[in-house]
Formats: C-alpha cells, structure tokens, sequence
C-alpha cells in the first residue's frame, strides 16, 4: 500500500485539470490529499484503490518507493502544521474563557508549526497511561459560547488525522513512523485536554 499526498495531485492537476480522480491500485489518500480533492469539487474514489489488472509497477520499485515514503513524510509534516495553526487560533480564541486550553493549545500548536521534534513532550508512562473516551458534546444553547463547539470540531479533526496517520506511519521510512509516533503522544494530551473542557461545559449547561 501505498499513499497519494496532496502534492501530487496539485502537480497533476497543474499540469492539466480534472473533475474526477480514481485512486491507484492499492492507494490510500493522505487526509490532506482528500481535502484538496473535495476543496476543489472533484469526484473521488474512497478507501483503496481497487485492482485493475495491470499493477502500479512504480509501488514495488524501491526508488519510486522511497521517493513516496519521503513524499509521505512531507504531506505528514504539512497537515500537522495546518492543525498545529488551528490550535494556535483556537488557543487565541480561549483567552479570557479558558486560560489552561489557551496555553496547552497555543505551545503544541507552536511545535507542530515548527515541525519540533514532539518526543520529549510525554514520558512513556503519561502515554500509556491515558486513555481517551469519547467527548462530550457541547449541547445547543444560547449559553454555551461558541468556543466550545470550535473545540469540539478541532477535537474530532484531530482524532481523524490521528488514526490516519497511525495507520500510515507503518507504510513510511524509521524517521517517519517516529515523528508520527512522537506527535501521536502529544495529540493524545492535546485531545485529553480538550474532552476535560467540554466535559465541565456540557455538565454546567445541564444544570443551568
């Protein structure tokens, strides 16, 4: 298996614009890739590539191979950099409101940006020890302020690109798997965080 990035579908569609894109025989799109296509109204394929007949001989070159390893690696580095910008918004957004999430928001949202190496963010004890459940949402109501369901929506775009890329670190170079593996123990924290504060608001709205 392999991974189609953003990159290369603006390169194709630069060079010669498209309406629909069928994916490559056991390819997956990088999260990135796939908002690039639906950004652009152009019709897609989900999942995996489906078998043609006549294999990619490109997925079972090792040069071509590497090449899309190191692509993969990139488009990694670029969808962090866009969350961490996120964060960085939503941690702008929470001063005032909600001081602790501002800060713990605004220094991930820093490293990703800057593509910091994220290893030393979490002992392994702290990974392995948190668990994370399913969030509680903010219900609707004039009294919840909007930052919350900004934080809910963050926090379900984080889990996406999580599993993605949990599921795609085994496909990339030992460097790849390590960045992701590294930013994984930090989205963990991030969403912890994020559950925590949702959690209390959804309880106060409850009881008015």
């Amino acid at each position: 298996m392999f991974y189609v990035t953003e990159n290369e579908l603006r390169g194709a569609y630069n060079r010669e614009h498209f309406s629909s894109y069928t994916l490559p025989e056991d390819a997956k799109l990088t999260p990135s890739a796939r908002q690039f296509l639906i950004d652009f109204h152009i019709d897609f394929n989900e999942g995996y590539g489906a078998a043609c007949g006549n294999a990619d001989t490109s997925a079972h070159d090792p040069a071509a191979a590497a090449a899309r390893a190191e692509d993969a690696l990139a488009s990694f580095y670029d969808d962090i950099a866009v969350l961490g910008a996120r964060l960085r918004m939503l941690g702008r957004n929470a001063l005032g409101i909600e001081n602790d999430i501002a800060h713990v928001c605004d220094t991930l949202g820093t490293l990703w940006q800057n593509h910091t190496d994220l290893g030393g963010l979490l002992s392994e004890r702290e990974a392995a020890d948190e668990a994370l459940a399913v969030p509680v949402l903010p219900p609707l109501s004039a009294a919840v302020h909007p930052l919350y369901y900004e934080m809910a929506l963050l926090e379900a775009e984080l889990a996406r690109t999580q599993r993605f890329w949990a599921q795609a670190a085994g496909e990339m170079t030992a460097e790849g798997h390590a960045s992701v593996d590294a930013w994984a123990q930090s989205v963990t924290r991030c969403r912890a965080c994020l559950a925590t504060c949702l959690e209390k608001v959804a309880g106060e709205a409850r009881h008015g």
